[in-house]
């Protein structure tokens, strides 16, 4: 018994520590886009991603590199990018608790594509937790009654991504080990992403240069230790840790850009989030 309450808390510090590490990842893209554009801070998250992963990936040679995924690999890296320039440009011109809240969406994107493309059959109460859960990013957006703007539409836009490419990385992990789905990741981000960066491409002043290394590290670090935390115990027993996010988030966003969320904010990620921990809950009982 002992064993198994020191394995969930190490789980939820885990849980705890990826929700802080990305709350930091989304300031800092904010930071940075005073004086950079979202392509070139998309470029340095990957760059800054590798430095930091490669050498400890690449410890057992280049046989990690042997696949025959390579296609999966780069749709996945194609769809992932859209995902981040989507998000990154995305939480420039939004409230930051109000994208964390709509990026809650993600997995109500996973039902739907799921559904549609890899034709999978999904029950009535899967979908209702979806329509219920959408319901919620109306609570967030208020239409009628507030402008919704790009930068909403980029947020959802990027959770769709998202889902895409995590039921892509799922496709891979049936054959492929975690540590290759991560290095090609960044192997083949890093160059492309590089290529649009060219064409807004200016050098940033070493206070920025800061907030973009700090971008790289805290979400690099962010996606190993919620992967971590998911591995060690049942994803729906320590899936609510993550819902810190949002008022980790509005805390932030209030110190450093004096951003007050509003109670719809909060209503409506809490409607969003429910909904996918029931989702989460109804996958695994039905396996």
């Amino acid at each position: 018994m002992r064993i198994k309450i020191n394995i969930f808390l190490l789980a939820t510090l885990l849980m705890l520590g990826s929700a802080l590490l990305f709350t930091i990842m989304i300031a800092a893209i904010r930071l940075a886009s005073e004086e950079v554009n979202a392509f070139i801070i998309v470029f340095y998250r990957n760059l800054f991603g590798f430095i930091i992963v490669g050498p400890i990936l690449f410890k057992n040679g280049l046989n990690l590199l042997k696949t025959k995924k390579l296609k999966i690999y780069f749709l996945r890296s194609f769809v992932g990018l859209l995902a981040m320039f989507t998000w990154f440009h995305g939480v420039i011109y939004t409230p930051l608790a109000e994208a964390v809240a709509l990026n809650f969406t993600m997995p109500l994107f996973v039902i739907i594509v799921a559904a549609l493309v890899l034709t999978e059959k999904i029950r009535w109460r899967r979908w209702l937790a979806t329509l219920i859960g959408f319901t919620g990013t109306l609570v967030v957006l208020k239409p009628g009654f507030e402008v919704i703007t790009l930068g909403h539409l980029e947020i959802l836009l990027s959770s769709l991504f998202m889902a895409i490419a995590f039921i892509l990385v799922k496709k891979l992990s049936l054959t492929e080990p975690t540590d290759k789905i991560v290095l090609y990741m960044l192997l083949i981000n890093t160059p492309i992403s590089f290529i649009p960066a060219l064409f807004f491409w200016e050098w940033p002043s070493l206070y920025i240069f800061m907030w973009l290394i700090i971008i790289g590290i805290s979400g690099t670090l962010a996606h190993f230790m919620f992967t971590k935390s998911v591995s060690l115990v049942e994803i729906t027993s320590i899936i609510p840790i993550d819902f810190s996010r949002l008022p980790m988030t509005a805390v932030i966003a209030y110190i450093f850009f004096l951003e007050k969320p509003s109670l719809n904010t909060f209503i409506g990620g809490t409607i969003i989030f429910l909904s996918t921990i029931y989702i989460l809950h109804r996958e695994i009982k039905n396996r």
